[in-house]
């Protein structure tokens, strides 16, 4: 995942190692991370690869958030994940 930091705004635009989000986003959804594709918020329907993640949240969602993600993401790659505070997810 790659993103630069906004100089302001309310969301990282961060972009996959896939050429659709779409495959990741159910996976989101089942660890209740709701998201949408980057290509829902483009004009001509580019960021296929992108999502947009908002930090306009306090700092607990959005490290519980994180932290699911990466969950998420272990799930889609079929492989078990190490975090500080969950220990190891299978």
């Amino acid at each position: 995942w790659t993103f630069e930091v906004p100089d302001g705004g309310l969301c990282l635009w961060v972009k996959l190692p896939l050429d659709d989000v779409r495959r990741f986003l159910p996976h989101a959804e089942r660890h209740g991370v709701g998201l949408a594709a980057g290509d829902v918020s483009s004009p001509d329907g580019r960021g296929r690869d992108h999502l947009r993640l908002p930090f306009g949240h306090c700092a607990d969602d959005l490290v519980e958030a994180v932290e699911r993600l990466a969950v998420a993401w272990a799930d889609l790659q079929l492989r078990p994940v190490r975090t500080a505070r969950l220990g190891v997810i299978v």
